[in-house]
């Protein structure tokens, strides 16, 4: 890769992979809330959190198989 164009090339690389998590992110977010109202817990899909399951902090995955 060639120096003039490397900050470019980076510059492509975060816009896409930012694009691709957004998108990743809204359709977990749609699943989760779409099987929250087949569940018949319409009023918990408003407490949903796109945070992927996983160590950030807090237990946010009780009961939840993988």
């Amino acid at each position: 890769m060639q120096n003039r164009n490397r900050t470019q090339w980076l510059a492509i690389g975060d816009f896409l992979a930012r694009q691709n998590l957004r998108q990743v992110l809204q359709e977990r977010a749609r699943s989760a809330a779409a099987q929250a109202l087949a569940c018949g817990s319409g009023a918990q899909g408003a407490q949903l959190s796109t945070l992927p399951v996983g160590n950030h902090g807090e237990i946010v995955a009780k009961g939840v198989s993988a």
